[in-house]
């Protein structure tokens, strides 16, 4: 019988549970800028924002496309897609929920990680990050 990633990933899980390791949850940060925007000081706010709750960081993924491109038509949306089917990230950590309108389903964004048993945190600004 041949194993998924997400066999895997929950197999290992229930091993560390078992054992009284406890695993950090791995996020994906993913930003979505445009042209003119620093990638360096929008992924240090994300990574901070990962850091303050304790996520470890899985990757980064960077588009540089304007905002009402689907997901599925961003070069680099595959990576962040691929940390979350493998298991490798239980969340995205982005600086808006807007930046991740569409999914390459066609599920809604809500739809999709649940699927995946993951989650989307906003980097708002100061205190006013949110998990849903």
């Amino acid at each position: 019988m041949t194993r998924t990633p997400e066999d895997s990933f929950r197999r290992r899980t229930i091993a560390d549970l078992a054992a009284g390791f406890t695993r950090r949850a791995a996020v994906a940060l993913y930003a979505r800028l445009g042209p003119s925007e620093d990638p360096e000081s929008v992924i240090a706010r994300l990574r901070r924002y990962a850091h303050v709750r304790d996520w470890a960081v899985a990757g980064v993924v960077i588009d540089r496309t304007a905002a009402d491109v689907p997901l599925s038509d961003r070069p680099n949306w595959p990576q962040a897609q691929q940390l979350i089917t493998s298991g490798q990230a239980q969340g995205l950590v982005t600086t808006s929920r807007l930046d991740c309108i569409s999914t390459p389903s066609g599920l809604s964004l809500d739809d999709w990680l649940s699927e995946h048993r993951a989650f989307l945190a906003e980097e708002t600004g100061p205190d006013e990050g949110r998990v849903r």
